[in-house]
């Protein structure tokens, strides 16, 4: 089991990430910040606010190659989707958006139940009603700090 945390270095964005049982090297991270996406952009029959819809953004998730296959990038995104959930307790976010770099990515996320926003399929979604059912499955409530990801190795 690595060690994990923030890393307060980054700005705009929180930047959270995963680290080798001998703090050698990293072996993920993932960034969440806060935006809003236009109601007009959203898929036809996605009820929402006729407003900016604010969301929670991933900006980035990453897994070393040689960690991958291993876990890191489910507990990475695991994580993500628990702070997630946490903020939109508070500011009231409807949903993930990611934006996946390449189609393999966009097929991970896919597995996790994002959809995505055009035909391109790597802008993605989860509204934050279907990760709080995910969650309440887990058997896991929603904290306001979640625990930092747990990798396996």
């Amino acid at each position: 089991m690595g060690k994990h945390g923030d890393c307060p270095h980054a700005a705009p964005a929180r930047q959270y990430g995963t680290v080798a049982d001998d703090g050698a090297r990293i072996l993920g991270f993932h960034t969440v910040s806060t935006g809003a996406i236009d109601f007009r952009n959203w898929p036809p029959g996605v009820r929402l606010p006729r407003y900016p819809v604010p969301v929670a953004r991933m900006g980035r998730l990453a897994v070393d190659v040689r960690a991958q296959g291993a876990g890191v990038g489910a507990a990475l995104l695991d994580h993500a989707l628990r702070l997630s959930a946490a903020m939109a307790e508070r500011i009231g976010l409807h949903a993930v958006v990611v934006d996946a770099k390449h189609p393999e990515a966009a097929a991970f996320y896919a597995r996790y139940g994002f959809q995505p926003f055009r035909d391109d399929g790597l802008s993605m979604f989860l509204m934050m009603s279907v990760i709080r059912r995910l969650l309440d499955v887990a058997g896991r409530p929603v904290s306001a700090s979640p625990a930092p990801p747990r990798a396996s190795r």
